[in-house]
């Protein structure tokens, strides 16, 4: 009896032993399986507020870029806008500058470097004088010419001399 007891108290330990392994490997999956789901469900929140925080501030990121665009753009505007108007002031500029030069062109066709006296003698002059300058000279000492009002053209050279030549009489 005494090998019974001895086997029936092992057999009840071994049991009892079993009994509280399975226990353990089961609490302790329990708890694993547990704080698995719990780190993980952990996890994905602390992802998700990351997530939300990193897409915040890339949104922040962005209006600032496109405000920093949109003042670039605004000041590219602007000087587009200077650069035609100065274009445009350019070519108004360069027109009165073509004209002053085209007028410049026709008194140049006055300047004479000769003068007929009253004897109808050609003398050479020691400067330059403009038609104007011979009109009022004319007009001073009353000598009247038919070509006073004509405006000289450069339509031929000896037209303009001959015109020119009649005109400075003094």
């Amino acid at each position: 009896m005494l090998g019974n007891f001895i086997t029936g108290k092992t057999s009840l330990f071994v049991v009892i032993g079993l009994l509280l392994s399975g226990a353990h490997y089961y609490s302790y999956q329990q708890g694993w399986s547990k704080g698995y789901r719990e780190g993980v469900s952990q996890q994905n929140r602390e992802y998700d507020k990351r997530l939300a925080d990193c897409q915040e501030q890339q949104k922040k990121v962005f209006e600032q870029e496109k405000l920093v665009l949109t003042e670039k753009l605004a000041d590219y505007q602007q000087k587009i806008q200077t650069a035609h108007k100065m274009e445009m002031h350019y070519l108004q500029q360069l027109k009165t500058l073509e004209s002053h030069q085209q007028q410049l062109k026709r008194q140049l066709h006055d300047v004479t470097s000769q003068f007929i006296d009253e004897m109808g003698q050609w003398h050479a002059l020691p400067s330059h004088f403009t038609n104007g300058f011979v009109q009022q000279v004319n007009a001073a000492f009353g000598v009247s010419t038919d070509s006073d009002t004509d405006t000289p053209s450069a339509q031929s050279t000896s037209r303009t001399v001959s015109t020119v030549k009649t005109r400075l009489r003094l």
